[in-house]
């Protein structure tokens, strides 16, 4: 309970006692699902090849032993910590195969999980049609399941319109987005006894209100949420929601014009990309540093940032071979934007 209720350091010390026990007594399928949630902490604080790698080790183990359910958990972690590092095609792999074992076992609490994670990879492409669609299945089937009344159900209700309003604000339905993320912060201020991953779609939802109020053209609101952000992401580690906390407060301070305030937000917003190797929010804070070079005349600087962002996106948009995450990576109007920037003028 430890981890899912965001004390995250609390809760190695139990789970690395937790697999040598396991270990020691000869229990394969402890093992692995020890290793599973051991990876899983390490995904949500940004250390993603650390989470691939417990995980990788436990869906050896399980498929040794012949243990669906302990590969079920780790085939999701290592799509889930895949496709925060680009590795697309490998996320959908690991995801597809763990679809297929939880329909064919009838896991009704991993089914909708899968599906919510394959809509949120997509969303991240550009693939918003697709993305919101497999969303859209997750929620029905969460909502007719038996975990539906359960904390793990309000999680994945909250994940869910978190992740729609992403895809509804890069389509400039903003009405929407504001609609979806209402619907979670209403289980934020009403969260379910047990709290669980509360504070996981806490950053997460702060975040989107944030981005929302840069969109609606309301910057000092949009630092207000991003701090709101900051205090779950930052005592957690949660390092990607903190790197976009750090760069709304950084577009925020764009808009404003307290051009010292936004290069101190947004260096701490690429910082945290980086060593996370989490690209997605690198692009898009090399995209807000060109910004703000631009709004101070820096033409020559910014140019180079939104070419910066270019390469990272063409190099994703390279490495996978799935037709339609290519067309999103090609097609959604905010990458569209920043090919037109890094043009030479």
């Amino acid at each position: 309970m430890h981890a899912v209720s965001g004390r995250l350091d609390a809760a190695e010390p139990d789970l690395l006692r937790a697999f040598e026990v396991a270990r020691t007594s000869g229990d394969p399928g402890r093992q692995a699902l020890a290793l599973h949630l051991l990876g899983l902490r390490k995904s949500w604080q940004g250390q993603y090849r650390e989470g691939m790698e417990l995980n990788g080790d436990g869906a050896r183990i399980a498929r040794e032993h012949r243990l669906v359910v302990p590969l079920l958990r780790c085939l999701w972690a290592h799509g889930l910590a895949s496709s925060e590092t680009g590795n697309y095609d490998a996320a959908l792999a690991a995801l597809d195969e763990g679809l297929a074992l939880a329909e064919k076992i009838g896991d009704d609490a991993y089914i909708p999980r899968i599906l919510n994670t394959l809509g949120w990879l997509r969303i991240d492409c550009g693939d918003f049609g697709r993305g919101i669609e497999l969303s859209e299945h997750a929620y029905e089937l969460t909502n007719r399941s038996s975990r539906a009344g359960h904390g793990t159900g309000a999680e994945r209700r909250a994940f869910i319109r978190n992740n729609e309003a992403d895809a509804l604000m890069a389509q400039g339905d903003l009405a929407g987005a504001a609609e979806a993320l209402e619907e979670t912060l209403h289980t934020i201020q009403h969260p379910p006894p047990s709290r669980w991953m509360t504070w996981r779609y806490t950053a997460h939802s702060y975040a989107g209100l944030g981005q929302l109020a840069l969109l609606r053209g309301d910057p000092e609101r949009a630092r207000r949420l991003a701090d709101q952000s900051l205090e779950v992401a930052t005592p957690t580690a949660s390092r990607k929601y903190e790197s976009w906390a750090w760069r709304i407060k950084g577009e925020s301070a764009t808009a404003r014009r307290a051009w010292g305030e936004a290069e101190d937000a947004l260096g701490r917003a690429w910082a945290l990309a980086e060593t996370i190797g989490q690209p997605r929010q690198s692009w898009m804070s090399q995209v807000a540093i060109g910004r703000l070079h631009a709004g101070r005349g820096r033409r020559e600087e910014a140019l180079g940032h939104y070419r910066a962002a270019w390469t990272i996106i063409a190099g994703l948009r390279a490495g996978t071979q799935d037709r339609d995450l290519r067309a999103g990576l090609e097609s959604s109007p905010l990458i569209r934007e920043v090919e037109d920037l890094a043009r030479p003028e």
